[in-house]
């Protein structure tokens, strides 16, 4: 999450030093985090226009549907570069936002190191695949295959019918040539 080993290590030394009281809300207000309550404000259908370049980011990046795929998506459901990533949020949980914000990973650094995304833009994405995770992810290749299958009888049937006078006119002239060379025999 772009952080070093000893920024690492110091928060893991200030979280061994709190108490376990300190760290749970009270039972009576339960008090929701930040990153929570910038969730509840996060819009999920803006995050799938965001996922799927329907809405440009903020800072010119390119959209996720470029490299990875989701749940939910129209047919091609997007690239396959990435993983899936229907079911991230199961894994990350609100922590999703930073990792959007900060991109540690190295194919996605170079691209959106000059072109981040937005704190909110994050929430929204966030929003977005945390409405997706308890959906399967889809597998398009049975569509793929069974299109290219009717795409290629289609267009041997539109060969076939181009070319159904093509022989005749080849069998004509040898058919003439024969006769010619008949009579004049």
């Amino acid at each position: 999450m772009g952080l070093s080993a000893d920024d690492v290590n110091a928060v893991i030394n200030y979280l061994e030093t709190q108490t376990g009281a300190a760290m749970q809300p009270e039972a009576s207000s339960p008090a929701k985090t930040e990153v929570e309550m910038h969730m509840s404000v996060a819009d999920a259908e803006r995050g799938k226009k965001y996922f799927s370049g329907e809405v440009a980011f903020k800072n010119s990046g390119p959209p996720c549907m470029a490299c990875h795929s989701a749940a939910g998506l129209q047919f091609w459901g997007g690239g396959s570069l990435g993983p899936d990533l229907t079911g991230v949020y199961t894994q990350l949980s609100d922590g999703i936002v930073s990792v959007l914000v900060t991109v540690p990973f190295p194919t996605m650094k170079p691209i959106f190191d000059s072109h981040p995304l937005a704190e909110d833009e994050a929430r929204d994405l966030a929003a977005y695949l945390k409405g997706i995770s308890p959906l399967q992810a889809e597998s398009y290749a049975p569509r793929i295959i069974a299109g290219s299958f009717f795409a290629f009888i289609i267009l041997m049937v539109i060969i076939l019918f181009l070319w159904r006078n093509r022989l005749k006119s080849v069998r004509k002239t040898m058919v003439e040539k024969a006769q010619r060379e008949a009579d004049n025999s």
